[in-house]
């Protein structure tokens, strides 16, 4: 009797007296790879786990479904006609006239406009008007409207009458078509143009739950390019409601529609059959954030600043610019106002460095005017940030002495380096 090499033993006729068959073999070797994929799953749960402690959670889209919290929304938005928020063929979404929150908190005069009166169409005698255009942080969000800056400033100066033009959700673009909608109802001597640090990833969006899924704020929105002749517009792809009604129907064909304008929509994972598995959703979460922090065209560098030379960058700076030499041509007398997010804030402390601060820098040397609040909420004493000894969450948007620091900082600033425009 011969005995191989394998350790099994043939007989006579060559047939196998001990050992594993092939097909025993192939069974052995399939448990094995199903351990080891047991294994390799059970760690990149667990390493999705940590990361979801620090703010990194599996989000992904799909261009066949509406998620279900985004299918309400936009059934709310069709059968609703009290919400706050109302479509907008132009702008995609703004404020509904005469509407207000259900618990009072926000409320709009009958102009759309975040106010408890109406106002002229000129400014009246003897005041400066302010109209100020940007998103949430411009509105004044998680704050009754005597918290907002915009009414801290006719507290400090009765002689300044100030228009609240923000949209929460709003990108730069949509502020700037805003602007030019409103422009011909309401004359004003000053534009404050609104800018919060996180506006950047929303110049490249159109489809909002691209962006945020589940955030229950699925609407479209117009957004520019850039092409060798400047900015143009691609306007808002579902200007009507019907427009909703069929992607409720069947979302798949206007999901792929949005898709094809939209830069998020390459960024952010795609939800597949293989997601149950936790190394798939491991793998897609670490491609995400090499799109968005590593890859040449990503929006911010590794450090978390704004990344020069990046297509978000380079819109950014063009819409503001453009917004900023708009308004100037229409002989009113604009600014730039930079509004850090909290994390900004917490970071600027630690860092003393701002992410936004390449764009900064790049328009003031466009002789551009720029008024930066982030020293100004950097500074305060106690933190308002803090969460208060009763476990309270800190606030995602300004508190009341944060908008009364903004405000401060706002008129310190006009009436030390452009005094006469705030002149009646």
């Amino acid at each position: 009797m011969i005995r191989l090499w394998s350790g099994a033993t043939r007989g006579p006729a060559g047939s196998t007296v001990s050992g594993a068959s092939p097909a025993r073999r192939a069974l052995l070797r399939g448990g094995f790879g199903l351990i080891l994929l047991a294994g390799c799953d059970l760690l990149a749960w667990l390493l999705l786990a940590v990361s979801a402690r620090f703010g990194v959670v599996y989000r992904p889209i799909s261009d066949f479904r509406l998620l279900e919290e985004d299918r309400r929304a936009v059934v709310r938005l069709l059968a609703d006609g009290t919400t706050y928020l109302v479509h907008s063929p132009s702008l995609g979404w703004s404020i509904r006239p005469q509407a207000a929150t259900p618990d009072g908190m926000y409320r709009a005069n009958s102009q759309g406009i975040r106010a408890g009166r109406e106002y002229t169409a000129r400014p009246p005698h003897g005041l400066t008007r302010i109209s100020a255009y940007g998103d949430s942080f411009v509105h004044g969000d998680e704050v009754g409207f005597d918290d907002t800056w915009e009414a801290e400033l006719m507290r400090l100066d009765p002689r300044l009458e100030a228009l609240n033009f923000g949209v929460m959700g709003f990108g730069s673009d949509q502020a700037f078509l805003r602007y030019r909608e409103e422009r011909t109802r309401f004359q004003s001597q000053v534009v404050l143009i609104g800018y919060m640090s996180e506006n950047i990833q929303r110049t490249v969006n159109v489809f909002r739950a691209f962006y945020t899924p589940g955030y229950g704020m699925p609407f479209t929105k117009p957004r520019f390019v850039l092409d060798p002749s400047g900015l143009k517009l691609l306007e808002n792809p579902l200007p009507t409601r019907a427009d909703y009604r069929a992607m409720l129907e069947s979302p798949g064909p206007t999901l792929r529609r949005l898709s094809k304008d939209d830069g998020w929509f390459k960024w952010m994972p795609h939800e597949g059959k293989w997601d149950g598995l936790a190394v798939v959703r491991l793998g897609k979460t670490a491609l995400f954030w090499y799109r968005r922090v590593l890859a040449p065209d990503a929006i911010l560098t590794p450090e978390g600043v704004y990344r020069r030379g990046s297509d978000a960058f380079e819109l950014t700076r063009a819409i503001l610019s453009a917004f900023y030499a708009e308004v100037e041509i229409h002989g009113e007398f604009p600014v730039i106002v930079l509004f850090p997010s909290p994390a900004d804030v917490r970071r600027y402390r630690k860092t003393g460095k701002a992410r936004y601060a390449p764009l900064a820098d790049d328009l003031q040397k466009m002789k551009r005017r720029v008024i930066d609040t982030l020293p100004a909420l950097a500074g305060l004493t106690p933190d308002p940030l803090t969460p208060d000894p009763g476990g309270g969450a800190v606030n995602v948007h300004y508190s009341a002495a944060q908008n009364k620091a903004v405000a401060r900082k706002i008129l310190e600033e006009m009436s030390h380096s452009w005094p006469d425009a705030l002149k009646p």
